[in-house]
């Protein structure tokens, strides 16, 4: 019975589960992407802890649907095509052990009736890419945003606008446009197709959870920012997520700013390496990349960023954060290392106010911070005198201008301004935490320094600067509000304008009601005899108007019944395009598959034209054609000599002829067997002829009172002339009757 199922299909896309021997002409091997499917069925099984509810979209022949009900899963196949549902059924039928059904139906009407967590993965292979050319890319996108939001994960593979089919230009330039609103999004693998030599992305995507190899965890809170002054700074290029016991980041490289975020993936795993035995440094469990995309899955630091508490105004020890920072930054530099944006946002502190330095990848050999004042030991002061002060500015568009030690609480005043006595060549974060350490606990704000004019100047400058910069932020939100302003002005002054016109209409409309009301006797009159002229005119026109309504009532009883035919007649059209429709995809479906076969034998062909054995054998080939070309040669050559013997020796053949034919035993035998020979018997038949042996026109006929035997002609026929004859004979018979 599977075997004629088989039959039955339109093509063979998946190998038939349990029967490898039907499986030999498959359009598609299935294994390759089985293995990435049973990696990612595994991590979510023990994520969950129970068994995984399946649902595969486009099953086709069932193969990935059984595949997953034998390793424990309850599965639920759909697939479009009727004849791939039967032989699905009869296989779940034939292995009674396994949790699976099929339906018959279209995808987007089962994502449409989908219910919530009804599914906890959800397979889409290379169908997707099929109702986009259908209906369209955002169709695809909304329809895959609901399963995601209404399942736990999804398998999708994407086809791409690079193949060369029919339904390319439909398709997005980027494949992971369609998952664009999915939280988590990872491309496992990458495989080729029967349609084409371009391997198709297989991604894993999930709003619940993270997937990487075998591994998974729920996610409790994801961003594309990392802090809340990034404002888009990484352009979406970046996701964040934070699990209950991991941290995991993901870089796309086939972005805009892909080359940075390589540079930096690299970078952090290079540091985290170097950095593996520091304390304070969160342990890198996982990390990888492919020509796409990269990712960092790291233990998570429990606490909040730095740049959240000072906003909020949370109470916590400030002095041991900044004692905590300083001494990350030493244990950096004694591997020569040095972080290029020491900041609030990259700093996290702990429920035990313990400090965590992060962003690994802006640590590097070089010795600069990434923006203003560029000198990474200034850009620390400004550090220290925003965590010490709790006053943190958007760094739009220079961060605090504080270098200076004047405008530090203390201890940090007289910190500072003790340690700009080294030279700058010579500052280290070692000496700054050395110290630092010596003045920590001490109040020095009782003594009185004297300020050098240079001190005083730095100081001056310092303070306008940061006016400026304040001025510069306040004046554009200023703009930025009197457009806001002027906008909402417009706005009222249009609205107010309609309403005044609106008025003046209404006002003007009282105006003529009340001079129609004053108009003199006379005019009164004349209006009077002007309106009853028109009421006559009005009633002639309304008999008129009635009489063709007559008219028109029977016109329209015409027209309902022609109405009827004709929709008697739609609805056998409809019938007709329905069946037509459902030739037409019978039709389009064999196409479909004549178009695979005539691929293959094309691709076959090509392969055998430039095969070795193609090249090797070439010489013999040319030996046969020579042979055969020869072996014509020789046989035209002896024609020719026998046909120009007969006509030279004419004469003694026809008497032979005329001594052959008196003999009719011998006559009957030899117009047999020349007959096989046409040219010949034809030729010997104008010889005969030209002696005078026979008639000078006609066809030979055997001697009179000489009976052909018929048996033996039939035996001389051809079997096809054979049938000819017996249905010619039977025929005959039957007309007789």
């Amino acid at each position: 019975m599977i075997e004629y199922l088989v039959s039955q299909l339109p093509e063979v896309y998946q190998p038939i589960y349990g029967y490898p021997d039907l499986s030999s002409g498959v359009s598609r091997p299935c294994h390759d992407r089985l293995d990435k499917i049973f990696d990612v069925y595994t991590a979510l099984k023990g994520l969950l802890g129970r068994q995984v509810k399946v649902l595969d979209l486009g099953c086709a022949q069932g193969f990935f649907s059984l595949s997953l009900a034998q390793w424990g899963a309850s599965v639920h196949g759909v697939d479009f095509l009727d004849k791939n549902i039967t032989l699905c059924r009869a296989l779940a039928e034939i292995n009674p052990q396994l949790d699976v059904s099929f339906e018959e139906n279209r995808i987007e009407n089962v994502i449409e009736n989908i219910e919530l967590d009804q599914y906890d993965l959800v397979l889409g292979l290379s169908v997707f890419h099929h109702i986009a050319y259908e209906k369209g890319e955002i169709f695809v996108k909304d329809i895959l945003d609901r399963l995601a939001s209404r399942t736990g994960v999804l398998v999708v593979e994407i086809a791409l606008r690079e193949e060369p089919l029919y339904w390319a230009a439909a398709q997005p330039e980027n494949p992971r446009s369609f998952l664009k609103s999915v939280a988590f999004v990872h491309e496992i693998a990458r495989h080729s197709t029967h349609l084409a030599p371009i391997p198709r992305p297989l991604f894993v995507a999930s709003n619940r959870c993270w997937i990487l190899g075998k591994t998974a965890e729920y996610f409790e809170s994801w961003s594309e920012n990392p802090h809340a002054f990034a404002q888009g700074v990484h352009e979406g290029g970046r996701r964040y997520f934070n699990g209950k016991h991991h941290f995991l980041k993901l870089l796309s490289f086939d972005h805009r700013l892909g080359l940075r975020n390589r540079q930096e993936y690299e970078q952090e795993v290079k540091v985290r390496e170097a950095l593996r035995s520091e304390a304070n440094i969160s342990e890198l469990l996982d990390f990888g990349c492919s020509e796409k995309e990269g990712w960092l899955l790291s233990e998570r630091i429990h606490g909040r960023l730095l740049l959240d508490l000072l906003r909020e105004r949370v109470d916590f020890d400030r002095h041991a954060v900044i004692l905590s920072v300083l001494e990350q930054l030493v244990r950096f530099e004694s591997h020569g290392l040095y972080h290029d944006d020491v900041r609030s946002w990259n700093v996290m502190v702990d429920d035990k106010e313990k400090a965590y330095v992060i962003d690994y990848g802006s640590i590097s050999t070089k010795p600069q911070d990434c923006v203003w004042p560029n000198n990474i030991f200034l850009s620390f002061l400004i550090f220290v005198y925003e965590v010490s002060t709790g006053n943190v500015e958007e760094p739009d568009p220079l961060r605090t201008i504080a270098i200076s030690p004047f405008r530090l609480p203390s201890p940090y005043r007289s910190w500072i301004r003790a340690f700009w006595n080294i030279p700058m060549n010579k500052w280290t974060f070692c000496d700054m935490h050395r110290t630092l350490l010596a003045f920590s606990g001490k109040d020095r704000e009782d003594e009185i320094f004297e300020k050098a004019p240079m001190e005083v100047w730095m100081e001056a400058i310092e303070e306008a600067v940061q006016q400026q910069k304040l001025f510069i932020k306040y004046t554009r939100q200023q703009y930025l509000d009197s457009i806001r302003e002027s906008r909402d002005f417009s706005q009222d002054v249009a609205a107010s304008h309609s309403k005044e016109i609106n008025s003046l209409k209404g006002a003007i409309q009282d105006i003529e009601n009340l001079l129609a009301a004053r108009l003199p006797a006379p005019e009164m009159l004349e209006a009077r005899l002007v309106v009853e002229s028109e009421n006559s005119r009005l009633e002639t026109e309304l008999l008129s108007s009635q009489e063709n309504l007559k008219a028109l009532e029977k016109k329209f009883s015409l027209l309902q019944d022609q109405a009827v035919e004709y929709e008697r007649r739609s609805i056998a059209a409809e019938n007709g395009i329905r069946e037509n429709l459902a030739k037409i995809k019978e039709l389009n479906t064999h196409s479909h598959n004549w178009w695979i076969h005539a691929t293959k034998a094309e691709k076959n062909y090509s392969d055998i034209k430039n095969s070795l054995s193609w090249r090797i054998t070439a010489p013999v080939r040319r030996c046969g054609r020579l042979c055969i070309s020869a072996g014509f040669w020789v046989r035209h050559l002896l024609n020719s000599i026998v046909c120009k013997t007969i006509e030279i020796l004419w004469l003694p053949l026809s008497r032979l002829i005329f001594f052959v034919l008196k003999r009719p035993k011998l006559s009957t035998f030899l117009n047999n067997r020349l007959q096989k020979y046409p040219k010949l018997y034809g030729q010997l038949i104008d010889v005969a002829r030209r002696g005078g042996v026979i008639l000078g026109s006609g066809a030979y006929l055997p001697p009179v009172g000489i009976e052909r035997n018929e048996d033996a002609a039939d035996t001389d026929m051809t079997a096809r002339a054979l049938r000819i004859k017996s249905a010619l004979e039977s025929s005959i018979k039957n007309k007789k009757k």
